[in-house]
C-alpha cells in the first residue's frame, strides 16, 4: 500500500464510495421501496432477452447468416464498422446487460442514502427520466411542436428492436464514456501525481496511470471516491456540453425534430451524472430502461399490462426521485458551503 499525501487521505475520508454508498447514515427504508424499480426492470429485461433469443422467428442456421453493420459514436461522428454476424451482436447485447444488472444488484445497500448507491440512483432516476420525458413530450404535442424527424420510422420489426436495445451501448460510449471519461481523467491523474515521488517506491503516481485510465472509463466514481481529484466546475461544463450535443445528434441524423431537443437534453444530464458518479453500470441501464419501455410493446403487445404497471409505479417513484435528486445533485456539484473546487 503506497503512502498517500494529506490531501488525498482527507479526500478518502470525506468522499463516499459511489458504488456502495455514503457511510454512516443508518438504515434507509426507502432503499427497499425503490427495489421495486429494480425488480420491474429485471422483469422487463427477462422479457427483452426472451424476445431477442426468439431470433425473429428464424431458424438458427438462417439467422446465423444475417449480416449487419455495427456502428458507434464519438460525439457527432458516426463510425461504421465492417459487416458482422447479427448473432454476435445479440450475444454481446445479452451478455452486456446481464453483467450490468449484476453490477446494479451489487450496488444495493440499505444502510446508505439511496441517491448515493448505484442501485438506488438507478431506481430513482429511471422513473424520473421516463416521467419527465413523457410530460415534456405531451406538452409539446399539445402545443403542436414537431417531434418526429424526416427519417423517423416507427417499426415493430426484430432488427429495429435490436437497434433500439443496442443503441445505449454505442451512444453512451460516444456521448458519455469517451468525452466525459477522458476529459475528467486528466484532472484526476494530475491530482494523484506526487511531484516529489512516493517514498520508497520511486513512483510518481498513487495509481498506475495506464490501468487507472481503463478502469476510470468504466467506473469514474471508483477512483474519484477514493482519491478525490474531481473538479466540479469541469464536471458541470462537460455535463451540459455533452448533453446538448447528445440532444442535437438525434436531430442532426434526422431521427427526430427540434421538439425532441429538450427531453433528450434532460435525459443526457441525468445519464451524465450517473456515469460520473458511478460508471457504465448505471448510465447504460438507465438509457436502456427508456428505450426498452418505448419499444417493448411494439414488438410484443402482450407486454402492455406490464408496461402500464411500470408506468404507474414510475409516476409514484418519480416523486421520490425528484426529492432525492435535488439534494444529491446539489451535493455532487458542491452547491452548499464547500468553496473548494477539488475534493
Amino acid at each position: 500500500m503506497y503512502p498517500v499525501s494529506a490531501t488525498v487521505e482527507q479526500n478518502r475520508e470525506v468522499e463516499p464510495s459511489y458504488f456502495a454508498g455514503r457511510q454512516g447514515r443508518g438504515r434507509d427504508g426507502v432503499s427497499y421501496l425503490l427495489l421495486i424499480t429494480y425488480i420491474l426492470s429485471i422483469i422487463m429485461l427477462i422479457v427483452t432477452l426472451a424476445y431477442l433469443l426468439s431470433l425473429g422467428g428464424l431458424p438458427i442456421h438462417e439467422f446465423a447468416e444475417v449480416q449487419i453493420y455495427p456502428y458507434f459514436f464519438i460525439m457527432l461522428l458516426l463510425v461504421e464498422l465492417p459487416a458482422t454476424n447479427l448473432l454476435a451482436v445479440i450475444i454481446f447485447v445479452i451478455a452486456g446487460y446481464i453483467l450490468l444488472f449484476i453490477g446494479l444488484g451489487k450496488g444495493f445497500n440499505p444502510e446508505m442514502q439511496p441517491i448515493d448507491t448505484a442501485n438506488g440512483f438507478f431506481s430513482m432516476m429511471a422513473p424520473l427520466l421516463l416521467v419527465l420525458s413523457l410530460i415534456i413530450t405531451l406538452i409539446e404535442e399539445a402545443l403542436s411542436i414537431p417531434i418526429l424527424g424526416q427519417q423517423s420510422v416507427v417499426t415493430a420489426g426484430y432488427s429495429s428492436f435490436v437497434n433500439l436495445i443496442y443503441a445505449p451501448f454505442v451512444e453512451e460510449l460516444g456521448f458519455r464514456i469517451l468525452p466525459l471519461g477522458i476529459l475528467t481523467f486528466i484532472p484526476f491523474i494530475m491530482h494523484v501525481r506526487q511531484p516529489s515521488g512516493i517514498p520508497g517506491t520511486g513512483k510518481k503516481y498513487l495509481v498506475s496511470p495506464v490501468k487507472a485510465f481503463f478502469v476510470y472509463l468504466a467506473a469514474p466514481g471508483y477512483y474519484r471516491s477514493r482519491y478525490g481529484g474531481r473538479n466540479r466546475g469541469v464536471d458541470l461544463v462537460l455535463i451540459i456540453l455533452t448533453s446538448a450535443i447528445f440532444a442535437y445528434a438525434h436531430i442532426y441524423y434526422g431521427a427526430w425534430s427540434w421538439g425532441k431537443l429538450l427531453p433528450i437534453f434532460v435525459d443526457g444530464l441525468i445519464l451524465a451524472v450517473g456515469y460520473l458518479k458511478f460508471g457504465i453500470y448505471v448510465d447504460i441501464p438507465l438509457h436502456w430502461f427508456i428505450n426498452d419501455f418505448a419499444g417493448l410493446e411494439l414488438v410484443d403487445p402482450g407486454t402492455l399490462a406490464l408496461l402500464v404497471f411500470v408506468l404507474i409505479w414510475c409516476l409514484a417513484a418519480s416523486v421520490l426521485g425528484m426529492i432525492y435528486s435535488v439534494r444529491g445533485i446539489r451535493r455532487f456539484f458542491g452547491w452548499k458551503k464547500n468553496k473548494n473546487a477539488f475534493r
